[in-house]
C-alpha cells in the first residue's frame, strides 16, 4: 500500500496549530482496503509547547460531543515528538514513495510537516507525494458522486474515525473517476469550482493574464482559461486511456 489517509484534531488552523491527536491509515485508493492504522493523542502541555491555539478552534471544540472531547483527557497522551517518531517508523515501514492524503491542500499535512519541523525531525514523505482530498471530491462530485452517500462510521472528530472515513471518501471517488473517465468538456460545461481549484494548486491568479506568441500575434488568455484548456487536455487523455485499456 502507498497511500496514507491523516486525519489531524487540533486547536487551530493555521500550520502552527496546536496538534492534539493524530490519525492516519494505510490504504489502497483502488480498492478501498485498510490496511495499518495509527492513533495518537497528543498530551495538552506538548500540543501547546508546539504551536498557538487559535480561540476560534478553541470555542468550536466546546461544542462538540462528549466523546470527541475525550481526546483531551486521554490516559494515552504521548509527547508529540514521540508521536511523530511513531508515524514516521509506519510510513518508513511500508515505502518510500508513500502518498500522504489530507483534506485540505493547506490544512492536515501543512501542519504536520510544520510539527515535524518544530521537534527537530524529518519530514518522512517526498513533499510531490502530498495528495488533497478536497480536490478528488470536487473532481468525482462533478461526474455525480455524492460524498455524503458515503455512511460515517465511529465517531465525528476522532482523528482515526476520520482517517477512516477519508480513506474510504477517497477510495470511492477513484473508483467513480476510474469508472465513468469524463468526456471533453467545453469551456460553459467545465466546473467552475474545479477550475480554481487547479488555479489554486498550481499558484496561479484566475484573473491574471498570459500572453501568448502565435502566427496571429500575441493571444492573450486569463489563467481561468488557460487552467480550462488544461484540464479539457487531461480529461480527454484519461477517456483515450480508458477506451485503449478496455480494447
Amino acid at each position: 500500500m502507498h497511500d496514507l489517509s491523516i486525519d489531524l484534531e487540533t486547536l487551530g488552523t493555521r500550520p502552527n496549530a496546536p496538534i492534539v491527536a493524530i490519525g492516519a491509515v494505510m490504504f489502497d485508493r483502488e480498492t478501498g482496503e485498510i490496511g495499518d492504522e495509527f492513533y495518537a493523542p497528543i498530551k495538552l502541555s506538548s500540543a501547546l509547547q508546539h504551536g498557538t491555539v487559535c480561540p476560534h478552534s478553541l470555542k468550536w471544540w466546546f461544542t462538540q460531543s462528549e466523546k470527541a472531547q475525550a481526546v483531551f483527557i486521554s490516559p494515552d497522551a504521548m509527547e508529540l515528538r514521540d508521536a511523530l517518531l511513531e508515524l514516521s517508523t509506519l510510513i518508513v515501514r511500508h515505502s518510500e514513495t508513500i502518498r500522504p492524503w489530507g483534506n485540505g491542500s493547506t490544512f492536515d499535512i501543512s501542519i504536520l510537516e510544520h510539527a515535524y519541523d518544530v521537534v527537530g525531525l524529518e519530514v518522512p514523505w517526498l513533499f510531490w507525494n502530498v495528495r488533497d482530498m478536497r480536490t478528488i471530491v470536487d473532481a468525482a462530485g462533478a461526474i455525480g458522486l455524492d460524498r455524503d452517500s458515503i455512511p460515517f462510521a465511529g465517531t465525528e472528530h476522532n482523528a482515526l474515525d476520520d482517517a477512516r472515513h477519508q480513506a474510504r471518501v477517497i477510495a470511492a471517488c477513484w473508483k467513480e473517476l476510474a469508472a465513468s473517465p469524463p468526456t471533453v468538456m467545453s469551456s460553459t460545461s467545465l466546473n467552475s469550482a474545479l477550475v480554481l481549484k487547479y488555479c489554486e494548486l498550481t499558484n496561479r491568479d484566475p484573473m491574471g493574464i498570459q500572453a501568448v506568441s502565435s502566427s496571429e500575434g500575441w493571444i492573450e488568455s486569463t489563467f481561468y482559461q488557460v487552467a480550462e484548456r488544461e484540464l479539457q487536455a487531461m480529461f480527454a487523455a484519461q477517456a483515450a486511456l480508458a477506451l485503449t485499456s478496455k480494447t
